[in-house]
């Protein structure tokens, strides 16, 4: 058609998927859901930032710039059959998943032995105060949603 083109020398897609992730319908979804947001803030805050200063590379160093491509580009795939897995179109998780959650405590972990006594100061009380915070809001989250869940069961056995 018209709007057929090439990116970099490779074809868009055929077609595209819809993800709906409905992350209050039951709590094993709200609890995967933030795993992944944890993970996800652990490569980009322990890796991108922490790591690069624990290791005194400079942000143009190949390894910094190679490792963003890699976790970027292999976040996709393991983005996608993380969706699958949770929705039940896969009964397991699929290599890129685990590779990328493999690569996210390797450098948490690397993080954390390397970086003792890096950073002497202590956490301010406003960030202290923002975490105290999210914690609430999704202790809150997770009791709407397994109230939600609970609900929904006393309901179907009822109909019955």
């Amino acid at each position: 058609g018209p709007f057929d083109f090439a990116l970099f020398g490779l074809d868009l897609p055929h077609s595209i998927d819809r993800y709906e992730w409905k992350a209050l319908s039951s709590p094993r979804l709200l609890f995967a859901i933030h795993l992944l947001v944890i993970m996800f803030l652990s490569l980009e805050v322990a890796g991108a930032f922490y790591f690069k200063t624990i290791l005194w590379l400079p942000t143009t160093h190949a390894f910094v710039i190679g490792r963003l491509w890699i976790v970027g580009l292999g976040g996709v795939p393991a983005l996608r059959e993380f969706y699958y897995f949770l929705c039940g179109r896969d009964q397991r998780m699929g290599q890129a998943c685990w590779l990328m959650i493999a690569t996210s405590f390797l450098e948490v972990f690397c993080t954390i032995k390397w970086g003792r006594g890096l950073f002497k100061n202590p956490t301010p009380t406003h960030v202290l105060w923002m975490c105290g915070c999210w914690l609430v809001v999704v202790g809150v989250l997770f009791v709407v949603a397994f109230r939600n869940a609970s609900l929904k069961q006393r309901m179907s056995s009822f109909r019955r």
